[in-house]
């Protein structure tokens, strides 16, 4: 009987269909698997979080000139900060995601490099987001995601436009509010995101019948499903008789013939 061999699934339970298709000769996560983001989330979103609470401190504080102008420093120290911080957090959970799923439409360098890029930094941001969510989530726990990333980006862009041609009394209320919803957007995104891909590679490297990713080298072939504890089934050995030699048969055949 012919010995079965169970087949392993998907080495990437996160991939989405629409992402990442599951087809024969699928790219599966390249060994080693995610790398923690978590570290420099938690940098990204404490740098955030002071940036926007100097800004809104500021804007309803009175200085003397002297010390508004340190102020303006710290604060352009800060918001530098806050803004390198982020691109190295997110150039990480893109890296992390090309790991996930090698196919996926995610260039690091270009989500960085669009926030500078005119026209193309009014949608192209959010986009790059809502790639990175769906490479990280399960359809069914990316919808709400992608929803705060819409709202985070268009918050950022109309926090702009209402401190450019805003003239009411009110701008400043309304600034820090608009302010204070994207703040808060990408601060729980970046949280999230950095949590996910970290529980993503060690479940990973858990996952029982699987190779150790984590454990492997780079360039290192991952286990056979016999070296990750499968066995083929057991059947009945059939034990075939010994062919002879093609001379000795016909030799034989001679001799009975004469």
């Amino acid at each position: 009987m012919r010995s079965t061999v169970a087949e392993p699934d998907s080495l990437n339970p996160y991939q989405p269909p629409g992402e990442a298709p599951d087809l024969p000769g699928q790219a599966s996560p390249v060994a080693g698997g995610p790398k923690d983001p978590r570290p420099y989330g938690w940098l990204a979103a404490g740098a955030i979080a002071v940036q926007v609470t100097s800004n809104l401190l500021l804007s309803m504080v009175s200085l003397r000139p002297d010390l508004l102008q340190g102020m303006i420093i710290l604060m352009s120290v800060i918001f530098l900060l806050a803004g390198v911080s982020f691109f190295v957090w997110y150039v990480r959970c893109a890296a992390n995601a090309l790991r996930i799923n090698p196919a996926a439409r995610i260039r690091p360098l270009w989500g960085v490099g669009c926030y500078f890029v005119p026209i193309a930094n009014l949608v192209c941001p959010a986009i790059e987001m809502i790639r990175l969510i769906r490479v990280t989530f399960r359809r069914d726990e990316r919808g709400f995601l992608e929803a705060i990333a819409i709202i985070w980006w268009v918050a950022f862009v109309l926090r702009i436009v209402v401190a450019k041609v805003g003239s009411s009394d009110h701008v400043p209320v309304v600034w820090s509010a608009i302010t204070l919803l994207a703040a808060g957007c990408i601060i729980h995104l970046i949280l999230k995101i950095s949590d996910r891909q970290a529980r993503f590679g060690q479940e990973l490297s858990v996952m029982p019948g699987r190779p150790n990713l984590q454990a492997l080298k780079p360039g290192a072939a991952p286990a056979t499903p016999l070296a990750s504890g499968v066995t083929p089934a057991a059947g009945p050995r059939t034990v075939l008789p010994p062919r002879r030699a093609p001379e000795a048969a016909r030799r034989s055949g001679d001799k009975s013939s004469s």
